[in-house]
């Protein structure tokens, strides 16, 4: 019997070159010496057509930002368990230094890159496309109802001709280069759940306008805008997990008829996450939701991918897991730095590009108080 061995090399290589995704290859590469043995022998060969791809979807070279939020992801995954806040945020530091060494213009993709980095940044490309395929529409719907507030068509959204129109290439790398410089502000200042760098004076300040000038309104700042519209996003999925789980179905017990796969454990800790839910605060909503935002792209992409049952669920146990780490006195009243009054979509054909925000640069800024025990919404 033929097996893979006995395959001649000239029709593996015609196999490997099949694969149109950095995953696809190392798979492959994993699965068999052979392979391995194959692929050592022909790198820059096998390498060629996925690097083209990857150019080709980022309109050129990888930006530097890009190449930065694929780094810090890689340090952030690479932590052990006993490691302590200092050792992460000097490797996020040196990261972040390091990074800003490379050239302005971006990296020029090449067969000796390791396959690992070619996954990350095929990873965040994929977030930031789908990211923008959502945002569009509302950047479009904006453009075309700049004179109506947003609360009377975000809710109430109609479809327009313009969904239909397209981004040019220029308008994509504005838009990818606004994403990755959001993504890499939640992996470099935050950390699951703790706000890093908090000794330091050189803080992020949120929703930072380090690149506006008098003449340049707020509203057309991208990175501001994609950081609100990620915000709005999870105000939506919250009013959804208010309105869908007051009328979920619920067995005797009193717990929630959720798929296998999404089951949070007994009955009465469902009924303990659903509690907590319900006398959730102005306050413990906003911080929730600037949790959910410190997460990163991946999080808004996997809380919609779910379906309704999963997510509201998720939401419940997730509320209820963070809100046990970072209480709130009751009462209290400081900085916030979620504008729930000053939400805006940047139009596409508004963007300007901007090499990354001063807080990513680390600009002289006051601290954010993000999971601080003090935060100031006007009510829920």
């Amino acid at each position: 019997m033929t097996g893979i061995s006995d395959l001649p090399p000239e029709l593996i290589i015609r196999i490997m070159r099949l694969c149109n995704t950095p995953y696809d290859l190392l798979a492959l590469i994993q699965a068999s010496p052979l392979f391995f043995h194959i692929f050592l022998l022909n790198r820059p060969q096998l390498m060629k057509p996925i690097i083209e791809d990857l150019e080709t979807r980022f309109g050129g070279p990888v930006p530097r930002m890009c190449h930065l939020a694929a780094l810090l992801r890689y340090v952030h995954s690479k932590r052990p368990d006993t490691a302590s806040t200092q050792d992460l945020e000097y490797e996020l530091e040196f990261s972040r230094s390091s990074c800003f060494e490379l050239p302005e213009a971006g990296i020029q993709l090449h067969p000796t890159h390791r396959i690992s980095l070619l996954c990350s940044l095929s990873t965040l490309l994929e977030e930031a496309e789908r990211v923008m395929h959502r945002y569009m529409p509302r950047a479009w719907e904006e453009e075309v109802c700049d004179w109506s507030p947003y609360w009377t068509w975000v809710w109430q959204r109609q479809p327009t001709i313009h969904d239909k129109q397209t981004l040019s290439q220029d308008e994509k790398q504005k838009f990818f280069h606004s994403a990755f410089c959001v993504e890499s502000f939640c992996q470099l200042y935050f950390s699951r759940t703790e706000t890093l760098f908090k000794r330091e004076p050189i803080l992020p300040q949120f929703f930072t306008e380090a690149h506006a000038d008098e003449t340049t309104p707020l509203k057309h700042n991208a990175f501001n805008s994609i950081c609100h519209y990620i915000c709005l996003e999870y105000w939506d999925l919250m009013h959804e997990v208010i309105m869908e789980g007051m009328c979920m179905p619920t067995d005797r017990s009193g717990s929630f008829q959720v798929e296998e796969s999404c089951a949070t454990g007994a009955p009465h800790q469902q009924r303990l996450y659903f509690d907590h839910f319900r006398r959730r605060t102005p306050n413990e909503r906003a911080k929730f939701i600037h949790f959910l935002f410190s997460q990163g792209l991946a999080m808004l992409l996997k809380i919609n991918s779910m379906g309704s049952k999963n997510r509201i669920v998720f939401i419940l146990r997730s509320f209820y897991d963070f809100m046990v780490a970072h209480e709130i006195a009751p009462g209290s009243q400081g900085s916030n730095y979620f504008y729930t009054d000053k939400h805006y979509y940047a139009s596409p054909r508004l963007w300007h590009y901007v090499d990354c925000p001063a807080a990513i640069r680390g600009n002289h800024c006051e601290p954010p108080v993000f999971f601080g025990d003090h935060c100031n919404v006007s009510g829920e």
